[in-house]
């Protein structure tokens, strides 16, 4: 990039406009034509860019480049054991992000970035920063450091991961994990932990899915790393619940609650929510209504939308079980509300699916078939095929039984065609 480009980045990375940049001191044309690469910046304008923009003069000028990639390196080794950049940092791997780079440089701006941005919940500079990294990167990616490379694939698949598309998530906490080795480290315990809970919500294999959590387990007790133990605990509860083992799930949840931290509130709100749920396997819908609120009150201390949206949808359930509708609608309405502002995909398709259910409870079969159809084609367009194939699934026995056998094969092969799902269940 040329430095006008590098202001520019720089000015959008920071949200700041033309003016916001350049107030009290020079015009915003003068600043648009250096951006255009129309004309060369004054020292005296450098000097102030590179005070207002947080970087230094040597970065804003992009010089020294075997210099730069050295700090990449310092700073990828920083953050992944701080977690923590300051601002003319950040602005330093921002300007380098699409600079020409080896591509063991490149993973490193990109896996730290994201990261980053993960961390902080920033998901359009998430998105942003995927993005550059696909257009940038090598096809395959070869001949980089292979823990770079592992941080990357790991970012990459949390980033799927929160905005619910499951199936490329677990693509990429697939690739992290074959670059595990056989070290007792806390970074391999968190590729085997991801890898387990993206295959929990894709895959009804228990056995693949046990693996990863036993491989995760070993290590974290190995390390004494109480919070991957509890993390960990949670997934084996999950399990038991999906096998409706539901007082065995409680016990893995206590477990869970022995090994936390009670400051620790974004885990705390995970405890509840499935203890929620198991209580809910077992008939207790009022201590399942009493945990789901209040993991959604933990979860708004700490502004975790995807824990919210769960609670809710848990609570519409329950009231849709006691035939409370006007309790339902309200927890189905918020909980759509914050799927569809924060694109929670996966939620969205589950949403739709339930309000679809409800009208089939109520007899109103053609809405029923309606909502139905269109969701599905949602959950098509989202890559949202576990939900899709139990979807499809179900409308085709809906047709079958009304002996409407062309439209019982049509979702049947969808069904077949995503892989038919025995496991899901509510």
């Amino acid at each position: 990039m040329d430095i006008g480009e590098r202001i520019r980045q720089l000015r959008m990375q920071k949200n700041l406009t033309q003016g916001d940049l350049v107030k009290n001191t020079f015009s915003i044309t003068y600043l648009s034509r250096i951006e255009n690469g129309q004309i060369n910046p004054s020292q005296s304008f450098l000097k102030e860019m590179s005070k207002r923009l947080k970087v230094s003069m040597d970065d804003l000028l992009g010089e020294n480049p075997i210099h730069r990639e050295e700090r990449v390196t310092l700073l990828f080794d920083k953050f992944f054991s701080s977690i923590m950049l300051s601002d003319e940092e950040l602005s330093f791997l921002h300007i380098n992000a699409k600079e020409i780079h080896s591509p063991d440089t490149l993973i490193k701006i990109y896996g730290t970035l994201l990261s980053y941005y993960l961390i902080h919940k920033n998901m359009n500079e998430a998105e942003k920063i995927f993005t550059l990294s696909v257009h940038m990167l090598p096809d395959p990616i070869e001949d980089v450091d292979t823990k770079s490379l592992m941080y990357y694939y790991n970012a990459c698949g949390s980033y799927f991961h929160f905005i619910q598309l499951y199936h490329r998530s677990d693509d990429y906490f697939t690739k992290a994990v074959s670059l595990t080795d056989n070290r007792m480290t806390i970074d391999n315990a968190r590729v085997f932990h991801n890898t387990s809970l993206a295959k929990q919500l894709v895959m009804g294999d228990q056995t693949l899915i046990s693996y990863y959590t036993t491989k995760a387990y070993h290590i974290s007790k190995s390390l004494d790393s109480s919070e991957m133990l509890a993390r960990l605990f949670i997934i084996q509860g999950l399990q038991y619940y999906t096998n409706r083992n539901y007082e065995e799930s409680l016990k893995k949840l206590n477990h869970a609650r022995e090994m936390t931290n009670p400051t620790n509130l974004k885990v705390q709100a995970s405890i509840d929510y499935n203890v929620g749920k198991a209580h809910r396997g077992l008939g207790h819908f009022e201590a399942a209504i009493e945990s789901y609120k209040k993991s959604i009150e933990l979860n708004n201390e700490t502004n975790e939308i995807e824990g919210t949206v769960d609670a809710y949808k848990e609570l519409a359930l329950i009231y849709i079980n006691k035939r409370l509708w006007k309790e339902a609608n309200v927890y189905l309405s918020n909980a759509l509300k914050l799927a569809k502002e924060f694109n929670l995909y996966y939620m969205m398709i589950e949403l739709g699916y339930i309000e679809a259910s409800v009208h089939k409870v109520r007899g109103n079969d053609m809405t029923y078939e309606k909502e139905m159809q269109k969701t599905i084609d949602k959950g098509m367009n989202y890559e949202q095929y576990t939900l899709v194939r139990h979807m499809a699934r179900e409308l085709g026995d809906y047709f079958y039984e009304w002996r409407a056998y062309k439209k019982a094969a049509s979702f049947f092969k969808l069904a077949l065609d995503n892989g038919v799902d025995l496991t899901y269940s509510e």
